[in-house]
Order: structure tokens, then sequence, then C-alpha cells
């Protein structure tokens, strides 16, 4: 599919809710033309880009102020960095309650800021695969996000976490 198709594509669904380019490999080749295209998706709630190599922190920050009905969002092994955390923190998605980040290079601190900015909104946190994450902001990630129903730390460094801590937020 061209560039110009895709856009034509994204352009005649304007209801479009769901969009699935995981391990898309033409993303590649059409990303500043599919990204160009989503912005104009007003309507979209779930976001697949997982495993979409080219698209970088620049990329994303820019679709994060135009979707702001972004529900679920997987970004996992993409090329983001503490950028892009930054922009998600400042963008105060208010619907967001899924969050892929697997792979990412995301610091504790970016990991903080974001459990304070999305504390009341985020019920799924996927966080495989990311070896800088830590014990510590883990118990934080727990403590300050009280609608967590769902946290993903496999392939990490990171011990299970306490039963304590999990048992705390059942009500």
């Amino acid at each position: 599919m061209t560039d110009k198709v895709f856009k034509q594509l994204l352009a005649s669904l304007p209801l479009l809710q769901h969009l699935d380019l995981h391990s898309n490999p033409a993303l590649a080749e059409t990303d500043s033309c599919v990204l160009e295209g989503l912005a104009n998706c007003s309507n979209l709630k779930r976001l697949n880009l997982n495993h979409s190599s080219s698209i970088t922190d620049s990329h994303i920050s820019h679709l994060l102020i135009k979707l702001t009905t972004i529900e679920h969002l997987c970004v996992g092994n993409c090329k983001l960095t503490d950028k892009f955390m930054t922009s998600l923190c400042q963008a105060r998605l208010s619907n967001l309650s899924h969050l892929d980040l697997s792979g990412l290079p995301i610091s504790s601190l970016s990991l903080s800021t974001l459990s304070s900015s999305y504390q009341h909104t985020l019920t799924s946190l996927v966080l495989n695969s990311c070896i800088r994450v830590t014990q510590n902001i883990i118990r934080k990630l727990i403590e300050k996000c009280t609608r967590l129903e769902t946290l993903s730390v496999f392939n990490t460094n990171i011990t299970p976490v306490p039963r304590y801590l999990i048992q705390s937020k059942v009500p």
C-alpha cells in the first residue's frame, strides 16, 4: 500500500476507533504518512504500534497532542525514550487506561511522573523487558495508581511484587 492510498484510507474512516499496526513492515516506509493520517483520527481509542521500529519520540509526541481520546496505547519496542514519556505525561490523556511500554529504555523518574499523571485512569501497565525498571518504582506505581488491575513485568530485574502490596489494593 502506498503512502497516498493509506492516507486516503484513514481519511475515509472518520469514525475509526481501533487501529492495530503491530509489527507492520510497511509502517517503516509510510511512517510519516501514517502518522499524519492518524493525527486526523479524532475518535481513535485503541492504537497498537508495538514493534514499529521506525516510530520515534518526535513522531509519537505529535500524535499525542492530536489523539486526546486514546484509551489503549501500545508502543512497546519502538524507538522511544524518556522524551516520549515526558510528552505522554504532558498530554494528560484523560481516558488512558492501558499502556504497553515493553522493551523501552525508560527511567524510574519517567515512570514516577507517569504514575502521578495517570494515577486515576491507568488500569493496565505493561513493562515487559524494561530493564531499567526497579523494585522501588513498582512499589510507587502500586501505591499511586489506585485503579491498576494489571501490571506486567515479565523479563525484568524485578522480583515478585510482595503479596501484601497487591492485596492492600483489593477492596
